[in-house]
């Protein structure tokens, strides 16, 4: 997978927590889909911890 991101997912962490992981879901099937058309790696940034 590409170390540079092609897009950043901003969202409250509790936000995923409430929805049972759904936003993560959502981060993971938007990159897998952008890939199945292009064929090309679509690295999105998910601050799933703290951003720096």
């Amino acid at each position: 997978m590409s170390k540079n991101p092609n897009g950043f997912m901003s969202y409250v962490r509790f936000d995923d927590q409430h929805e049972n992981g759904r936003l993560s879901q959502l981060c993971d099937r938007l990159s897998g889909e952008v890939r199945m058309k292009t064929g090309e790696e679509f690295h999105i940034f998910q601050g799933r911890n703290d951003i720096a």
